[in-house]
């Protein structure tokens, strides 16, 4: 007489919370545990598998930028360039996730400066890009020319 044995299995599986798991026996679960399912093994005999199921919790965040007008804002695959919220989903583990960006746009600006000088004194100008809210302001090389001409006269 021949005895066929027993066999006996573990097996350990994630799935995203929302999401059902179809267990060896077809039971079904929902929720993180360690579950046990009995079934024929291929030879007839007794077979105990034993799952261990983790569920992935979904996730919500929210974060809030600012750019400059002209700029973009890149998340996952998608690009933002207007003022307003912009959400996403997906998290690491491919489950459900919300990201809510409050993106705000801050305007370019641009500014004149009229300067007089006497006769033969000097006037320092900064010719350089200024930062102001994040974003760049320069002076053109029309401005420049009006400075210097202003300079000389």
């Amino acid at each position: 007489m021949t005895v066929i044995p027993n066999t006996t299995s573990t097996q350990t599986l994630s799935i995203c919370d929302g999401a059902t798991h179809t267990l060896p026996d077809g039971a079904t679960a929902t929720a993180s545990g360690v579950y046990t399912s009995h079934i024929a093994n291929a030879a007839g005999c007794d077979s105990t598998i034993t799952t261990n199921l983790t569920v992935i919790p979904n996730t919500t965040s929210t974060q809030t930028l600012s750019i400059c007008d002209g700029a973009t804002h890149t998340y996952l695959m998608a690009t933002a360039t207007v003022t307003g919220l912009h959400k996403s989903y997906c998290n690491a583990a491919g489950c459900d996730s919300t990201i809510t960006t409050n993106l705000t746009v801050i305007p370019n600006t641009t500014s004149t400066q009229t300067v007089s000088i006497c006769d033969g004194a000097t006037h320092t100008y900064l010719m350089a890009q200024q930062q102001r809210n994040w974003c760049l302001q320069v002076i053109s090389p029309m401005q420049q020319d009006v400075i210097q001409r202003s300079q000389r006269t």
